[in-house]
């Protein structure tokens, strides 16, 4: 009996492929998105720093301009960390683009890999009834040869 050959096998190798490139850009936008993240914490922290300092420097009369400046760049902060709050919706959006295209792609390579697990099975089956047919025949002519007299 033949070996066992899948002739989906080039369309699985294609799926796999397709598969692990949505891996990898899941992986890239996942980064991506914590990065933005990182940034929009750290922005967090100086923006909590700066105001304590704003109201350090208000208890210490500080002067008008230099109040001024403080208050514009945590105004600037602000703009900063709202610009920081649109960039991580975004990126997380991204993410969930990606991993639903990953979840598709994985849909597919899994598909065709459970249709190649049931022909496997079936191969394995009809191999199966073709060695107990084949052993069949050999015990029938053994015992047709055992129990017939030999031509003299």
């Amino acid at each position: 009996m033949k070996r066992f050959t899948f002739n989906l096998a080039a369309v699985l190798r294609i799926y796999t492929i397709d598969e692990d490139n949505r891996k990898k850009e899941f992986g890239i936008a996942g980064r991506a998105l914590r990065e933005a993240q990182d940034e929009l914490e750290r922005l967090g922290t100086e923006y909590d720093r700066y105001q304590d300092i704003e109201l350090a420097r208000r208890a210490a009369d500080e002067s008008v301009a230099q109040m001024r400046l403080y208050t514009q760049y945590i105004f600037d902060i602000k703009r900063r960390i709202e610009s920081q709050k649109r960039t991580v919706i975004e990126r997380y959006r991204v993410v969930e683009q990606c991993r639903k295209r990953l979840i598709e792609a994985t849909k597919r390579r899994k598909t065709i890999e459970r249709i190649k697990e049931k022909r496997f099975q079936e191969w394995k089956k009809e191999r199966q009834r073709f060695e107990m047919k084949f052993l069949d025949d050999v015990c029938q002519q053994m015992h047709i040869r055992e129990h017939t007299p030999a031509a003299a």
